[in-house]
């Protein structure tokens, strides 16, 4: 694969950074303040992966803004958040976010990746659906953020994976072609088949064994073979 390549974006949440993970335990740390959330980690869990799952694909969609998706699942996600105004909702957010950041954590490997596919001569990039201010934070706080990667975030570009333009902004940026780019990342929909309508080629980290295509790598480390093999 490596021959047939002069670069690679690397899709970041839940590629390179344990979003899934923080999220999760940042719901159930949010919610023990909130009443009748006590001692139900499972339904809070639950109930915040669903509303993400069903919001973020409406902003990269262009239906809503990053902002306004934010306030909807804020809102659906308890009652007594349902009836606050933008401004108390968007402080109760940071209430979430401080959680949140607290359980930021690069995925085994992620370091190791970006350094080994540099180290081989292919341009490395960062194609995330996201602000660029925080996506960069996350870079920086685990350890990952290197100058010589940049960061394309859907907030920056002006547009969302899994548009086209996303990916072919991206690739401008990093000085390739689509065709000799690859795209690498978790989200089969966003990041895979998306990419390869715009005429990237894909590889799909199955980070949870999903089994979507056959011999996927499921690591990491499996992701630097079968680019470098």
């Amino acid at each position: 694969m490596l021959s047939d390549l002069d670069g690679v974006l690397l899709d970041l949440d839940d590629t390179l950074f344990d979003h899934r993970t923080a999220a999760d335990a940042a719901a159930v740390a949010w919610a023990g303040a909130l009443p009748g959330w006590q001692d139900r980690a499972e339904d809070a869990v639950a109930r915040w992966l669903a509303l993400e799952n069903e919001h973020f694909p409406r902003y990269a969609r262009g239906e809503l803004t990053l902002l306004e998706q934010r306030r909807v699942r804020v809102r659906a996600f308890h009652p007594s958040l349902a009836v606050l105004d933008d401004a108390a909702v968007d402080a109760a957010f940071v209430d979430y976010l401080a959680f949140y950041e607290s359980f930021w954590r690069a995925l085994p490997g992620a370091s190791e990746l970006v350094g080994e596919l540099l180290a081989s001569g292919l341009k490395v990039g960062i194609l995330t659906n996201g602000y660029p201010d925080q996506q960069r934070q996350k870079l920086e706080r685990t350890g990952l953020f290197r100058a010589d990667v940049p960061i394309f975030a859907s907030a920056g570009l002006g547009v969302a994976k899994p548009s086209p333009q996303a990916f072919q902004l991206a690739c401008a940026g990093l000085g390739t072609v689509p065709s000799r780019t690859l795209m690498v990342g978790d989200n089969y929909d966003f990041d895979v088949l998306a990419a390869r309508l715009a005429g990237l080629p894909a590889l799909f980290f199955d980070r949870h064994a999903r089994g979507l295509e056959p011999g996927a790598p499921t690591s990491l480390d499996g992701v630097a073979a079968a680019i470098l093999r």
